[in-house]
C-alpha cells in the first residue's frame, strides 16, 4: 500500500511538472492550482467568484474532511519535493525546534480572506511550485530570483529540518489538520482534547492577526496612487493587487506576450502582479484565456461577448504629432479598431481632419498604439 501511495505522489509530481511548463496547454495551463482547497477557500471568501474549475478545489476540500491529509498524501508536488529533500537532510535538528504554527497560519489567512485580502495565497505551496516553473520564463534578473526562491526556502528547510514546512509551516497542511480536528470533535459531540483553553487563545490571536493584517493592506491598496493596465476582467485596481495570486498563469497562456510581470521598486503593494504593455502586439478581440486560467478571482471569466464591455485602458492621441493632422493621409487607427472607437472629424474652421476617440466604445486594446506609423497613441489607465 505503501510503494502504491508513492506511486501516485511521484506521478502527481510528475504531472504537476509537465502542467506547470511553457507548454501550448490552453486552459490547462497551471492546472494544479485549481486543485489547492486552500487557495480555493480563500479566493472564494475574498472575491465571492466561482469559476468551473473551482468545481476541482470544492472535490479535492471534500475529500480532504473524508481522509485526513489526503491532498498531502497523494497530490501535493510540494510536498513530494519535501520529502525528497527531507530524505536527504541533516539529521542535527528535528521537528521539535521548529513550532507548530501552520494551523494557525490557515485561521490568519481565513480572517485576512473575510476581509478580501487573501495575500497568504503566497504561501500556498501548489502556487509556490506553479511561481517556480513560471521563474524560468520570467525578466528581469530580480523577478527570476523572486519567482524562484519560495520553492528553494521550502525545500532547504525541509533540508535543514527534515519535514519542518510539510508538519509544522504549511497553511494548507495546517487546514487540513485543523478540519480533522473539528471534524472528530463533531463526531464526539466532545470537545477535542487538542482544542484546549490554551489552543483556543492562540486561535484567536491568529484571527486578530488576521483581520488586523487584512484591515491595513486594504488600507495601503485603497490610497495607492499607480493605475498600471491590467488584463481584460480585472477586479479594480485596489482589489486586484491583493486578490492576484502572481501565479503568472495569465501570463503564460496570453497568445501576443502582451500580459507580463510587472516589478515596479516604487509599488511594493503591486510587486508581481501582472500587467498590460503594447510594444509589438495587442489583446486580441477573439481571446478570453486570462479570465479561463485565473484561480484567484483577480481576473474573472468571461465571453467573447463580455468582453466588449471589459475595459483595459483609455487610447490617448498626440494629435499635434499626427501624420494627418499636417495634412497627410492617414486613418490606420480608425481601420484596425475593431470596436469603432476612432473616427475621423472634419473641422469645419479649416476643413482640416483628425483622429478622435470615442470613449464610449473604447476598450484600451492596443491595436490602435500599435499600428500608428509614427506612435502618437498610447493606452493609459483610467482611475477608479
Amino acid at each position: 500500500m505503501k510503494i502504491k501511495a508513492h506511486f501516485i505522489r511521484y506521478a502527481s509530481l510528475f504531472a504537476a511538472v509537465i502542467l506547470s511548463l511553457p507548454l501550448p496547454l490552453g486552459i490547462l495551463t497551471g492546472f494544479y492550482l485549481w486543485l489547492s482547497p486552500y487557495l480555493f477557500i480563500n479566493s472564494a471568501l475574498a472575491s465571492w467568484r466561482f469559476a468551473a474549475f473551482h468545481g476541482f478545489g470544492a472535490a479535492v476540500l471534500l475529500l480532504t474532511i473524508l481522509y485526513h491529509r489526503w491532498f498531502c498524501r497523494f497530490v501535493c508536488p510540494t510536498g513530494a519535493l519535501c520529502d525528497i529533500a527531507s530524505k536527504w537532510g541533516s539529521r542535527k535538528f528535528t521537528l521539535r525546534r521548529v513550532p507548530s504554527i501552520h494551523k494557525h497560519l490557515f485561521v490568519t489567512a481565513l480572517c485576512m480572506a473575510v476581509l478580501g485580502i487573501p495575500l497568504l495565497n503566497l504561501l500556498d505551496p501548489i502556487n509556490v511550485f506553479t511561481m517556480f516553473f513560471d521563474g524560468f520564463q520570467s525578466t528581469p534578473f530580480a523577478i527570476v530570483v523572486l519567482k524562484l526562491s519560495g520553492l528553494i526556502l521550502i525545500l532547504l528547510f525541509s533540508f535543514i529540518v527534515p519535514h519542518c514546512w510539510c508538519q509544522r509551516l504549511c497553511p494548507l497542511g495546517g487546514m487540513q489538520v485543523l478540519l480533522t480536528e473539528i471534524k472528530k470533535a463533531i463526531q464526539d459531540r466532545l470537545v477535542s482534547q487538542k482544542l484546549t483553553f490554551n489552543s483556543g487563545r492562540r486561535y484567536f490571536v491568529a484571527s486578530v492577526i488576521g483581520l488586523g493584517i487584512g484591515a491595513i493592506s486594504r488600507s495601503l491598496s485603497a490610497a495607492r496612487l499607480k493605475n498600471p493596465l491590467r488584463p481584460p476582467g480585472a477586479a479594480p485596481e485596489s482589489r486586484f493587487v491583493m486578490l492576484c495570486a502572481r501565479c503568472g498563469n495569465c501570463v503564460n497562456v496570453c497568445p501576443t506576450d502582451i500580459i507580463y510581470t510587472s516589478l515596479d521598486m516604487n509599488d511594493p503593494i503591486g510587486a508581481l502582479a501582472p500587467s498590460i504593455r503594447f510594444e509589438e502586439s495587442y489583446c486580441l478581440p477573439d481571446c478570453v484565456r486570462c479570465g479561463s486560467v485565473c484561480p484567484s478571482g483577480a481576473i474573472t471569466s468571461f465571453s467573447l461577448e463580455e468582453k466588449k464591455q471589459l475595459v483595459i485602458g483609455i487610447a490617448r492621441i498626440d494629435l499635434k504629432d499626427c501624420l494627418l493632422t499636417n495634412n497627410r493621409e492617414c486613418d490606420r487607427c480608425k481601420a484596425f479598431c475593431e470596436y469603432g472607437a476612432i473616427q475621423i472629424v472634419t473641422s469645419e474652421d479649416d476643413f482640416s481632419s483628425y483622429p478622435e476617440i470615442v470613449v464610449d466604445r473604447c476598450v484600451g486594446c492596443g491595436a490602435c498604439q500599435i499600428v500608428c506609423p509614427v506612435g502618437v497613441i498610447s493606452v493609459v489607465g483610467i482611475t477608479t
